[in-house]
């Protein structure tokens, strides 16, 4: 204990400034993003559902949006994810329950990463090494020649009893908040000191802001050699600093010929990429387990088909109002299915498989939490089948034979439900304005109806409107000054204080333009002479103001 508060207090003692990180320290020099530093952050975004949505799309487009933005300031990077730090990505206050939801999210963002990264952006490489001790990572260094690394420091800017998250979930304990709180802040600022003793300067990523072209962060530089052997004598303290990952029960072997044949099996009837191969693996290796109930499995077939058949517009939906206890039940199977599913994404054999197939990597659509429980919200009612058409019917019917499961059909048809309907998934009833958003407007001509007629839409009816909406907008007013009337005729004669105000930027006006007049040249490169012009109308003086005027250079016209 007395080592980590040590090491804490060697940590809030180092000189740190705020620059920026483009234009004022680093230019366009490599440097090191550290990979779970940058998920927690990502993942640490309020408006990121993966307690009850586990809407893993959304964090793909958080972490996405994040090296969008460094690429656009032409920064040079690459990103290094270490084993021993996959759960330093889940953040304050998560529920055991959805821990490997995040795992399962960091397991996939790196698949994706790793397979479209060098199509999209080859300048940025992903490594992912055992540990910071690693000697892969240390000859890693020595031929990057990084300039700095960038990575998170464990803090939060909240305090514990300010949290909202933290008193969100009743369940929650405190006191075990608090000292994963301070696990997490010590392995991450262990990690700093083992970079720092090697030489280089931290940036964190935590508080860093877009600031136009700038990049505005804390960067921490600095150690004396002294301080550094009276903290950390050995690499031994580094390594007891990790985090224990969770245990399986899976037989490698066994699995990858599990995935061998099951891609074989289902090629003939569905289009088979790297989400739907996983989707039927982990589904087949979870059989037998107490949470791997038939409905819920089928439910998870039916999400698969959905995503790959709807577009993300008609998936917009509520969570359904789900009983406690099943809603319980539902939050472990999926836990059940994220960490099996993240073991096999973690496999050597399934990359090596999913590359010699060609599979497409779709994985950051793998799942959608709101939409499965709609599905086995509407399951369980007994009328979950009514969204599917024949043909996914048919496919799903197929999927359930390869991993030994049952859809029930007889107890729908004893429902008396026997008719296809459309591909769409069924809308949460909780939103009322749904309705409103997703309206289509009646259309009717003589020449079209013929060749619509096939097409059976049902419209919203025409509403009536109301009596604010039949009054006509009249603009009045000037656009800039409500105060000033358009009608000409109800203009009002200005004051004498009005007039002489008018007079007086009349004349600024004026001398503005004697002033740039006075600048300008003739066409023979001379300056400008101001001239005069008298306009008179008796013809007779007009000949007499000629004679005096030449010598001042003054014209004098006879108005007509």
């Amino acid at each position: 204990m007395a080592e980590k508060s040590k090491l804490l207090d060697w940590y809030g003692k180092l000189p740190a400034r705020r620059v920026d990180l483009v234009g004022d320290y680093a230019g366009q020099e490599l440097f090191i993003v550290e990979g779970d530093g940058l998920l927690l952050r990502c993942f640490d975004d309020p408006n990121l559902d993966f307690t009850d949505g586990f809407q893993l799309l959304h964090a793909a487009y958080a972490v996405e949006h994040f090296l969008q933005n460094l690429l656009q300031r032409k920064t040079n990077f690459h990103l290094v994810f270490f084993d021993v730090h996959q759960e330093l990505c889940i953040p304050r206050a998560t529920p055991s329950v959805s821990r490997n939801k995040f795992l399962l999210a960091r397991a996939i963002l790196i698949r994706h990463l790793h397979v479209h990264l060098p199509t999209s952006h080859p300048t940025i490489k992903l490594y992912t090494f055992a540990s910071a001790l690693d000697s892969a990572f240390q000859s890693y260094l020595v031929a990057a020649g990084a300039y700095f690394i960038m990575t998170h420091d464990g803090a939060n800017p909240t305090p514990l009893d300010k949290d909202p998250r933290v008193h969100k979930h009743g369940d929650l304990d405190v006191d075990k908040v608090e000292s994963e709180e301070l696990r997490r802040r010590l392995v991450f600022r262990t990690t700093i000191f083992s970079f720092m003793d090697q030489g280089y300067n931290i940036a964190l990523i935590d508080g860093l802001e877009w600031m136009d072209t700038k990049i505005m962060t804390v960067v921490v530089e600095g150690i004396r050699k002294s301080t550094a052997e009276s903290i950390l004598h050995d690499q031994t303290y580094l390594s007891s600093a990790k985090i224990n990952k969770s245990s399986h029960n899976f037989e490698p072997d066994v699995l990858k010929s599990d995935v061998q044949s099951v891609l074989h099996e289902v090629a003939n009837f569905v289009t088979v990429s790297e989400k739907s191969l996983l989707t039927i693996v982990a589904l087949r290796a979870m059989k037998g387990q107490p949470v791997a109930d038939d409905q819920y499995m089928t439910a998870m077939l039916i999400q698969m088909l959905f995503t790959g058949h709807t577009v993300l517009s008609s998936r917009r939906l509520e969570t359904p109002a789900i009983d406690r206890n099943k809603h319980r039940e539902l939050d472990e199977f999926l836990a059940t299915f994220a960490q099996t599913s993240a073991w096999l994404l973690e496999q050597n054999f399934w990359k090596s498989i999913c590359t010699e197939s060609s599979l497409e990597c779709d994985l950051v659509d793998f799942i959608d939490g709101r939409l499965f429980a709609t599905i086995w919200f509407e399951l369980d009612k007994g009328s979950g089948l009514e969204m599917l058409s024949s043909r996914l019917r048919s496919k799903l019917q197929r999927l359930a034979e390869v991993i030994s499961v049952t859809t029930e059909p007889q107890k729908d048809h004893a429902r008396g439900v026997n008719k296809p309907s459309s591909m769409s998934p069924p809308v949460a009833k909780t939103d009322p304005s749904y309705t409103d958003r997703m309206a289509v407007l009646p259309f009717s001509h003589p020449i079209f109806d013929k060749h619509l007629k096939p097409i059976d839409i049902t419209v919203q009816p025409p509403r009536n409107p109301s009596g604010k909406s039949a009054k006509v907008f009249q603009e009045v007013s000037h656009w800039h000054n409500a105060k000033k009337r358009l009608d000409p005729k109800a203009a009002h004669a200005l004051s004498d204080r009005d007039k002489m105000r008018a007079m007086r930027r009349n004349q600024f006006f004026m001398a503005e333009m004697a002033s740039y007049a006075a600048s300008l040249t003739g066409v023979t490169g001379n300056n400008l002479e101001p001239e005069l012009i008298t306009v008179l109308e008796d013809g007779k003086a007009v000949k007499e103001a000629i004679g005096r005027t030449k010598e001042n250079n003054v014209t004098v016209k006879q108005r007509k």
